[in-house]
């Protein structure tokens, strides 16, 4: 082999383990994205966040260094001077970031910038100032993520008010976040609950040890690894038909049909870390009654939506009650979760029959008794088919015989009875203009009184079929 092939060899040999080395020490020369929040519960300006760890063992100038997203190549630009600690982290987050923060407790952030991230098939990436992507972490489907903004494949899409957290993350919440594979859907887990850290947070080790000669010997330990169970989350809770047509009350407001049962759709959007395959049962109480709700469809690998229906009677107290949500995972995880509803004051009143018979004589007097019973519609019952006990207004018509006009027969002489006899305070002489009796009925499957009709002696007119009206109206005690 002559000088001068020997020397290009050379060359070449030292090129490709330069770039070996730059390389090596590229995944472990920079900081990393470790946790991002891109949809938060309440407002989409003021409540993002993305927080940068350094896995190094040295302080790292970040002057300058930027945030690219699908919005921007500078989504946000760090302020000259900005540095990261060995093992610290660094918080960068949404203008107007204390004041609109999902959780109140979360540290402040160590810049603001208003930042613009996509929730659904998206990604970040942290850039050196000349463009140079050092990290990046992406959601959803690779195709429609920007080259750039995701490493290897991207991580799962995630739920509203949850965040991706670089491994190790809650697996060792003293291992700091320095787990890079360059694939994120392998280095990210999912945070039901976001763990934020700014520069004042502890400096956590970082598990990625970088390469380093050591003597050592050969040893063997035992390893016990303790695996627990992590329990399923709700992450919404709802309910249909909402009767609060105003939209100005707080909560949900239900009407209860009046002499009917009413059926009241729920709905519970449960979060399962180990696959929405793993959710069991997931149950609604309502008044002592416990109703199974049914998958309805999967989110993701992670949720599932479940959605069933409970029944309300009309006879159920107006107030505040609450709807108890239950999910049990398959290895005996439970979780738990309510919501208030509203059961709004509701007036009825019912009669068992629609139409009444007298057969009367001239000079003569002539009743119908009423009973208890709302089965037996030829004796009148009066029944309370709303939630609040309730008083009657009462009113009648003149009898007329559609034959002969001109004749009539005084609705004065009709006797009225909510009880066994017409001398009843209860009773009374039916009117043209209604009248208030003080009944106060309570509430139930049997509030029910008897209503009996009294003809009294008919004179001066001629015989005939005469027919009237009598209008009954219940309203609250």
């Amino acid at each position: 082999m002559n000088n001068m092939m020997l020397s290009k060899l050379m060359v070449r040999n030292l090129v490709v383990a330069m770039m070996a080395l730059m390389t090596i020490s590229s995944a472990l020369a920079g900081p990393v994205i470790s946790e991002v929040l891109y949809d938060p519960i309440g407002s989409e300006n003021g409540g993002e966040a993305i927080e940068l760890y350094n896995p190094t063992d040295n302080s790292i100038d970040i002057g300058g260094w930027k945030i690219a997203s699908e919005s921007s190549l500078a989504d946000a630009t760090l302020p000259q001077g900005a540095l990261i600690s060995a093992y610290g982290y660094y918080l960068i987050t949404d203008l107007g970031w204390n004041v609109s923060k999902d959780n109140a407790s979360w540290p402040s952030a160590d810049h603001e910038e208003t930042l613009s991230l996509t929730n659904v098939d998206a990604g970040v990436a942290l850039t050196l100032p000349n463009g140079t992507v050092v990290d990046a972490v992406g959601w959803g489907l690779p195709e429609n993520i920007q080259s750039g903004l995701f490493e290897g494949t991207p991580a799962l899409g995630i739920s509203s008010g949850q965040s991706l957290e670089r491994k190790p993350g809650f697996l060792d919440a003293l291992a700091g976040n320095g787990a890079d594979s360059n694939n994120n859907s392998v280095d990210f887990l999912v945070r039901s609950s976001p763990d934020l850290q700014n520069s004042q947070s502890s400096e956590q080790p970082s598990t990625v040890i970088p390469n380093q000669t050591q003597t050592t010997t050969n040893t063997s330990l035992v390893l016990v690894v303790s695996i627990s169970n992590i329990a399923p989350t709700f992450d919404q809770l709802l309910i249909d038909p909402d009767d609060d047509d105003d939209h100005f009350s707080d909560g949900y407001q239900v009407a209860p049909f009046p002499g009917l049962w009413r059926n009241v759709t729920v709905y519970a959007s449960v979060f399962d870390q180990n696959g929405h395959t793993d959710i069991d049962t997931v149950t609604a109480t309502f008044d002592d009654q416990e109703f199974l709700l049914h998958q309805k469809f999967v989110g993701d690998v992670v949720n599932g939506f479940y959605e069933g229906q409970i029944q309300i009677p009309y006879y159920q107290d107006a107030g505040v009650f609450p709807i108890n949500f239950t999910a049990t995972d398959k290895h005996g995880g439970v979780v738990s979760g309510s919501l208030n509803i509203t059961i709004l004051p509701v007036i009825g009143v019912a009669l068992d029959t629609n139409a009444l018979a007298l057969t009367g004589s001239i000079g003569g007097t002539t009743h119908i008794d009423g009973d208890t019973d709302f089965s037996t519609t030829r004796r009148p019952t009066l029944r309370n088919i709303g939630n609040v006990p309730i008083d009657a207004f009462i009113k009648g018509t003149d009898l007329k015989d559609p034959r002969q006009p001109r004749e009539a027969v005084d609705v004065g002489l009709i006797t009225f009875s909510f009880a066994d006899t017409f001398s009843s305070p209860l009773s009374g002489t039916l009117d043209r203009d209604f009248q208030h009796v003080d009944l106060n009925l309570d509430y139930g499957t049997s509030s029910v009184l008897p209503f009996s009709l009294l003809l009294g002696s008919v004179v001066g007119v001629p015989q005939g079929n005469y027919q009237g009206e009598i209008s009954v109206m219940g309203v609250s005690s």
